[in-house]
C-alpha cells in the first residue's frame, strides 16, 4: 500500500511501523512509531498534492492551526508536541506533526477497551479540572467523547487529545455542555462496572 505513496526519506529513516490509517481522493493520512529513541513518539503525516485547491489549502491551514493551538494550551491539557514541520517531495507536500504517545483507555479502531486503565473517579476530577480551567481562558475542546480521553502514565494524569474542533475557536461548546459530555461518558464506565464488563484500576 505505501510503496505506491511517496513518503519522505526524512521519515523513512527515522519511523518504524509506518501505515496508513486514512485515504480519501486527494491526502493521505500516515502514522508510525520512532525507532530511535525509547519514548515513543507517534507521527501524524499528512500528504496532499503539492498544487493546493482550496479544499487542501483549507485543510492543510486548519492542522497548522491546530498544532499551534495545542502548543498554546497548558501541558497538561494536551499530547505533548515534539516537532512540526513540512517537507515538498516527488510533488507532494507533507504536513509532519510528532508528538508523544499516550495510553488509550479505549482503542478506538478495534474497540478494544484497557480495563486497567480506567478510574472513573480520577478521570472525572482530571478532565473537570482541564475543562474548567480551559474555559476560563475562553477556550473549549469541543469534542468530548471516550475515544479523545487518555492517560498520561508518567504523571498519572488524564488528558484530552483529537484538539482539531477546539482549535476552530468557534466557542460553540459551553463548559455545562462539555461536562455534560463527560458526565454521560462516566455514566456509561460506571454502569459497565457495575454489571461487570470493566473492572476499575
Amino acid at each position: 500500500m505505501n510503496d505506491k505513496i511517496p513518503i519522505p526519506l526524512r521519515i523513512k529513516n527515522s519511523f518504524t511501523s509506518i501505515k496508513l490509517i486514512k485515504k480519501t481522493q486527494d491526502f493521505f493520512i500516515f502514522s508510525g512509531k520512532e525507532n530511535k529513541t525509547k519514548e515513543l513518539r507517534i507521527i501524524k503525516m499528512l500528504a496532499i498534492p503539492s498544487y493546493l485547491n482550496k479544499e487542501m489549502f483549507d485543510l492543510f491551514n486548519h492542522l497548522l492551526l491546530t498544532r499551534n493551538f495545542i502548543k498554546g494550551l497548558k501541558e497538561e491539557y494536551a499530547p505533548k508536541l515534539y516537532e512540526y514541520f513540512e517537507i515538498e517531495e516527488s510533488n507532494m507536500k507533507f504536513v509532519v506533526s510528532i508528538e508523544k504517545i499516550y495510553e488509550e483507555i479505549i482503542k478506538y479502531r478495534s474497540k478494544e477497551v484497557n480495563k486497567y486503565l480506567i478510574n472513573p473517579d480520577k478521570m472525572r476530577i482530571d478532565i473537570t479540572a482541564i475543562l474548567t480551567d480551559l474555559h476560563s481562558e475562553g477556550k473549549e475542546h469541543g469534542d468530548i467523547a471516550i475515544r479523545n480521553i487518555c492517560l498520561d502514565t508518567e504523571r498519572d494524569k488524564y488528558i484530552l487529545i483529537d484538539w482539531n474542533e477546539g482549535s476552530k475557536n468557534s466557542e460553540t461548546s459551553t463548559l455545562e455542555y462539555e461536562l455534560e459530555s463527560l458526565h454521560q461518558i462516566l455514566d456509561s464506565i460506571n454502569d459497565k462496572i457495575a454489571s461487570g464488563y470493566l473492572s476499575s484500576d
